[in-house]
């Protein structure tokens, strides 16, 4: 995947997972999508698609001393 020129890398130390629905806009009929890419176990990225149209994709970058796999719930 190539570099993009404005990311910003962050640590694990400042990743918090939790569990809240977030609401990323006033368009109940047409829920988001969440979109993973993996490489193997890893995600290499995710894709956010709003139904307004705006997209976001996040690139994961590990350290390959820290990877940890979670199961999907």
């Amino acid at each position: 995947m190539p570099a993009r020129k404005n990311s910003t890398i962050l640590s694990a130390e400042n990743v918090k997972l939790n569990s809240r629905k977030l609401l990323f806009c006033d368009q109940p009929k047409n829920p988001p999508q969440v979109i993973l890419k993996r490489d193997g176990n890893s995600i290499s990225s995710i894709e956010v698609r709003c139904s307004c149209g705006e997209q976001i994709l996040l690139d994961c970058v590990y350290e390959e001393e820290n990877i940890t796999v979670v199961s999907p719930t």
